[in-house]
Formats: C-alpha cells, structure tokens, sequence
C-alpha cells in the first residue's frame, strides 16, 4: 500500500519537526508499507492579512519610517540570516532527509499544484506536528485537510495538533466540512478531541509519530561515544528570547555544585533561534548528534515538546520550562502528555521551582509501562485504518 504524508518538513534546524516526520515514515515501512513525503512547501502559502491595517501602514505610516529604517534593518536581517545560514549547515539536516526520507520528486508550491497533479497513493496521511493550527480563513490551508487526490483514496488524521484550546467561532463551520473528507480522525491532544467533537466529529488521541519507535530505533542512529568529553547539561531551547524566561541564573547556581559541562542548541520555532544563554557552549549538532547529546547527558533543560518527548524514551532526568506570553499555547501537548505518564511534576512554572524539579525522582520503569501503553494504542488505531482500506481491496 502506497501511503502518502502530509507534514511539516522544511525546517533546516527544529529537530522535532524532521524526526516526527522521519518516525511516521520508518514505522510504516518497518511494518509493509510504501510510505512517502507529500513535499508540500507550505511557506509558500499565502498569508491573510487584515486589508483595513494594510492600506493604513501604506497610507499613514510607511511614508513616514521606511525612509529611515529600511537600510539599517535590511543591512542588520541579512546579516543575521546569513550567520544563521552558515551556522545551520552544520546541521546537515538536508543529509538526514535524504537518508531516510522518501519523497515526491514534485515540491507542490500550492494547493492548485496538488489538485492538478495529485501524487498517486492508496492512502493519504495528514500528522503530525500543528498541520492544523493552520486556520481556514485561507483557503490554502485546506491542503492540511488532504482537499486534493481521488475520492477513494483513504484520508487519515494521525495525530494532527490544532496547537490550541479551541477553535475560532466563526471557521467552524469550514472545519465541519474540512474535517468530513476524513475515513478516520486522530489528534494529538484532548483539546483537539473536544474540538472535533464540538462540530460533530469523534477523534481519538494518538501519541506523536516519535513515540511510535522505541528507544531502540533512535539509539541505532547515535553514536556509543559521548560528543562532549565529561559530563555535562545539555541545554535545547526554542521560542525563547531572553535567558531570564528560562531562569538561567538559578541553572548556573545548581551547576556550580556540579562542575559540569553546560551544552547548548538553540533552534527557530515562533522566533528564530539565538545564543542567549552565558557560559554554555553552543553547538550546531546533526540530528544523530543531538540524539546523542541527549542520550549522554547527565540532565536536559528544555522548552521544547520534542525535546521532553525523546528524554522520555531515553530514561534521561529532565526539566521542562513552559513558554511565556503569546507563545504559551505551546505548552499544552507537553503538559497533556506529561499528565497522561505521571510526570507533569516535571514541569518548572517558576524560577523557584527549577532545582526542585530537576530533583524529582522518576519511576522509569512505571513511565516507560505507561509510555508502552499510549503507543500500543496509537498502533493499534493506524493498524486498523490501514487493515480496512486492504480487506476493501
């Protein structure tokens, strides 16, 4: 069976968006299937804008400060894409891809493009990642609602994330259609459950595509030696912008203790990624390497989803730091999965509760039984999806 997925990809530096894409496709193979990337630029599609602000910047504002600031903002963007740029090649994610990933030869640039040529496929699967955080007020958007291709292909959600508690009144009704060219509906949290029902649609909750591999899988991929000579932190950040929202000062007191190491990879999420953290030592690691900056560490501190997810099936010590103001919706996947394991305690809502949460004991082997039990059942729901299309055959 020929399975074509639908997924965020692009990323030349946000780890969890390559390996959640990387499982979902290693899994399927593993059991038979000919899984593929649906090389979608997402991008590239167009973004919405308030009509009313925009003649208002041209009209009113524009005039008055572009004259000024153009230059030096230009001047100081391209030189900081440029370090960036350099810095992330590094990374070599574009080898990791083209590795292990299968994919379309066609990057589709638009929805259009999919409809005119749809790639060939028994099944298509849209998941994981926030796919559908992107809201149908653009039209564009409906791609992530598999709306391309013949309808007797089989359309999967596999643990699509809305990335927020509820849906906008006014675009439910274009969800209700979107969601009814769906054979089955997975979601990663229980908000999206709640909001597919609240337009009449039963979801069920589904690990991440990470989740699906066992410990196992990613140790294959890392190196037995650690990259970093004696024992150190390792620090992944992203969406943060200043050291005090990730109460920096009270890690380095706690490392002082220690004498460790302090290793750091920053990526882009919401804001791109900067160095902002004193005396860690930044590095630009391969995504085998960061697997393996994990698996070595003494303890992680990160404000990454993904980031949490793979010390989970590392069995390393961790501290989660939620995110803050605008970008705090991001904290809901991680705070639905750590309290559906036991490990929620995990969770630093404030400065004064980082060391007492690094020092939290975990119970691995009741966690990993847990962890056992949510992947049993997201395998059992895709295996069912999958065994009725081929009985149908």
């Amino acid at each position: 069976m020929k399975i074509g997925i639908l997924t965020f990809w692009r990323s030349n530096d946000n780890y969890g968006q390559v390996l959640q894409c990387y499982a979902l496709q290693k899994y399927l193979s593993d059991n038979g299937y000919e899984p593929f990337l649906i090389r979608y630029d997402h991008t590239n599609a167009p973004i919405r804008r308030n009509k009313k602000k925009v003649f208002l910047k041209i009209i009113l504002i524009y005039p008055l400060i572009n004259k000024i600031f153009d230059i030096v903002k230009n001047r100081k963007n391209k030189s900081f894409k440029k370090a960036i740029e350099l810095k992330n090649r590094q990374r070599r994610f574009d080898d990791f891809k083209s590795k292990y990933i299968n994919k379309t030869e066609i990057v589709y640039k638009s929805l259009n493009e999919l409809r005119r040529n749809p790639p060939p496929a028994d099944c298509y699967i849209v998941g994981s990642d926030q796919v559908w955080a992107k809201l149908l007020d653009n039209n564009e958007n409906e791609t992530y609602f598999l709306n391309f291709g013949s309808e007797k292909t089989l359309r999967v959600a596999y643990a699509a994330s809305f990335a927020m508690k509820s849906y906008p009144t006014s675009l439910e009704d274009p969800l209700k259609k979107q969601l009814g060219r769906f054979d089955h509906i997975s979601v990663r949290e229980s908000n999206g459950v709640d909001i597919c029902r609240k337009v009449g649609f039963d979801a069920i909750e589904a690990v991440d595509p990470t989740v699906l591999l066992t410990n196992k899988s990613y140790c294959n991929l890392i190196s037995k030696t650690s990259l970093v000579p004696g024992p150190y932190m390792f620090v992944y950040h992203l969406n943060v912008a200043t050291s005090a929202e990730m109460y920096w000062d009270e890690f380095l007191e706690l490392n002082k203790l220690s004498n460790m190491g302090i290793v750091a990879a920053a990526s882009s999420g919401y804001i791109p990624g900067r160095e902002i953290l004193g005396q860690a030592k930044y590095i630009y690691p391969s995504i085998e390497e960061w697997l393996s900056l994990i698996y070595h560490s003494e303890y992680v501190v990160t404000t990454s989803f993904h980031g949490v997810v793979f010390c989970i099936l590392m069995n390393k010590n961790f501290v989660f730091i939620p995110l803050k103001g605008k970008h705090s919706t991001g904290n809901v996947r991680v705070e639905n999965f750590l309290n559906k394991i036991g490990l929620d305690f995990k969770i630093a809502w404030v400065n004064e509760n980082a060391e007492k949460c690094l020092k939290m004991q975990i119970d691995w082997v009741e966690v990993n039984k847990k962890v056992g039990y949510l992947r049993k059942q997201s395998i059992n729901y895709l295996k069912n999806c999958l065994y009725f299309k081929n009985k149908n055959d």
